[in-house]
């Protein structure tokens, strides 16, 4: 393995397998389906984000363990630390309704969801689910549950609106409801997703497209942050590509950053550029790499990892004034080749052939 002092990742994922124990909803009431599935389960993949891990079982539960203060666990409410695999529940709003609605809220119904995959974020996750659809919970202050709220935490897993088969169009009026969702990724206070179709959907803080205006701060007298923000995106917004770009394949994020790699290899980038810190919304390609039908993608905390297996390096698209350029992050020995890549918090671990 090979590493470097470069960025990392809110989110990771895996296919090796492993067992967890079903302890059931420890702090939702029991089903009898709970009491009666106590035996090990596989585990198809996993996600880690700030202090909290979760879990994709084969079977397609979704558990989740570890720091619960802003209902990141998605186990209903906040708590102390959760310090067991526990199984988070879906839960879809009613139709409105004086009688289905309480001091509480709006009522909700629980879903039969069966989950694929899971990215998490710094205190909030997101789910793609085998239908298509996509489900998120943890905190929400920047809208990166994708609810169509913003507010302190989603503490339930709620449906992503306007994504997957059966969905309303979003506000933007953009319809993906002929598109499955086929993957996630996390950043710090937003989200990401792809469907089937190529298409790649945004939400969460900055990821809107309307400037709201708000003086840089000095700190220690540096000016610290661009004169003109974003709003948050409550909702999914599609990016826009040029006409003649390829469908997307894959999607990562880094905190700040969400890159998509497309059918024909190229790297595309939307978040903020380095040194103005100004706001990108519309993706950027990526210069400096030529095109690749062997090119993967790896979500980071400070950087998103590009590596190639017949490459000896690995990059991270950078976005600048104007443009976006490929980074070196790291590079593997002579006549060594990069098979994956894991990206933490300022390090890179190469796995290498």
């Amino acid at each position: 393995a090979a590493s470097s002092s470069s960025s990392s990742s809110s989110s990771s994922s895996s296919s090796s397998e492993a067992t967890l124990s079903d302890p059931g909803a420890a702090t939702t009431t029991p089903k009898q389906e709970d009491a009666d599935d106590d035996h090990a389960k596989v585990v198809a993949n996993a996600a880690c984000g700030a202090g909290v891990t979760a879990l994709v079982a084969a079977s397609g539960e979704l558990y989740a363990l570890g720091a619960n203060d802003r209902g990141q666990c998605g186990l209903g409410k906040p708590s102390a630390a959760v310090f067991a695999p526990t199984r988070i529940r879906f839960f879809s709003k009613v139709d409105d309704d004086d009688d289905a609605s309480s001091e509480d809220g709006p009522a909700t119904v629980e879903e039969d969801v069966a989950i694929a995959s899971a990215a998490l974020g710094f205190r909030h996750g997101v789910a793609a689910a085998r239908d298509g659809s996509a489900w998120a919970w943890g905190k929400n202050e920047n809208g990166q549950v994708g609810s169509g709220l913003s507010d302190a935490y989603a503490p339930h897993a709620t449906r992503v609106a306007g994504l997957g088969p059966g969905s309303a169009s979003t506000d933007d009026g953009a319809d993906s409801s002929s598109s499955f969702v086929v993957d996630v990724a996390c950043g710090l206070a937003h989200s990401a997703a792809l469907t089937s179709s190529g298409d790649v959907w945004v939400w969460g803080k900055m990821r809107g497209v309307r400037v709201k205006s708000r003086p840089s701060a000095m700190v220690f007298g540096e000016r610290i942050g661009p004169d003109a923000l974003y709003d948050d995106a409550t909702v999914p917004r599609k990016l826009a590509f040029p006409p003649d770009a390829p469908p997307c394949v894959a999607i990562a994020c880094s905190a700040f950053h969400t890159v998509a790699l497309d059918a024909a290899g190229d790297i595309w980038a939307i978040g903020l550029e380095k040194h103005t810190r100004d706001m990108v919304v519309e993706p950027r390609r990526t210069v400096g790499l030529a095109p690749s039908a062997h090119r993967a993608i790896r979500s980071g905390v400070d950087a998103v990892a590009v590596f190639d297996a017949d490459v000896p390096t690995v990059y991270t698209p950078e976005l600048r004034a104007g443009t976006c350029v490929a980074t070196p992050l790291l590079t593997a020995p002579r006549g060594k080749q990069i098979r994956d890549v894991s990206v933490g918090w300022k390090h890179t671990l190469a796995v290498l052939a």
